[in-house]
């Protein structure tokens, strides 16, 4: 029983590890996303110039 309670702590500890991960991968997506909005942007300006 105890090793049964050891090991769904372990696999809870790594699922929040995970949620975690995932929560700063979508907000480095987020950040990338919005760069990429000024690239294009910048890059219309110059195509128009």
């Amino acid at each position: 029983m105890q090793g049964s309670n050891t090991r769904a702590q372990s696999t809870l500890e790594l699922a929040q590890s995970a949620g975690v991960a995932l929560d700063e991968i979508a907000a480095a997506i987020t950040l990338i996303t919005e760069r990429n909005v000024v690239i294009a942007s910048a890059s219309e300006e110059q195509a128009q110039v």
